[in-house]
């Protein structure tokens, strides 16, 4: 990797985190359908776990993505690193 394929994928990262949040929205919303068919009695039971079902597999991908975000950060931080001493060490042996 270098640097600019490290912030191509911090760009995707980002995209895939807006398009989690509006699934975060969605899902929040079957929650609330749940708990109103809930009151309703209508198969409570079954709802239920569906709605908790739906709500596990997508907490379950937020850890992941929150890893993945910090690693792509740091990888930046270390390409850029090395491009900044890479460019002193150039700037240094041309004078």
């Amino acid at each position: 990797k270098d640097l600019t394929s490290v912030n191509i994928l911090l760009k995707k990262q980002q995209m895939l985190e807006r398009e989690m949040a509006v699934r975060e929205k969605e899902v929040e919303a079957i929650q609330a359908q749940a708990t109103a068919l809930a009151q309703e009695d209508q198969g409570a039971g079954e709802v239920e776990r569906t709605s908790r079902a739906v709500e596990e597999k997508f907490r379950a991908l937020c850890q992941p993505m929150k890893e993945r975000c910090q690693r792509l950060q740091a990888s930046r931080e270390q390409h850029q690193f090395h491009r900044d001493v890479e460019d002193e060490i150039l700037w240094v042996t041309e004078r």
